[in-house]
């Protein structure tokens, strides 16, 4: 019985910790640093490009092994009532 109350008491603790967390984003309006070429060559090659525009920051980026692409997305970035999404 201890043992449940100890797992109750352990997840309302780490709800609490995620939610303040989340709320640290909600500081951060501008996220200019993010705009430009970014490489990542440790492992696999990841290259990232992001542009600034009207709605806010819209990305693309590309995981190569060797030559051959393993990963590919498309990401955007945009901001409403302070939050990044």
């Amino acid at each position: 019985m201890k043992g449940i109350y100890f797992l109750d008491l352990f997840l309302v603790l780490g709800c609490s910790r995620t939610a303040k967390n989340i709320t640290s984003y909600k500081t951060t309006t501008n996220i200019d640093w993010l705009v430009g070429y970014w490489v990542r060559t440790k492992g696999k090659n990841t290259f990232e490009s992001w542009t600034k525009t009207d709605e806010g920051y819209d990305g693309s980026a590309v995981t190569l092994v060797k030559s051959d692409t393993v990963f590919r997305e498309t990401l955007r970035a945009y901001n409403v009532d302070h939050r990044w999404y």
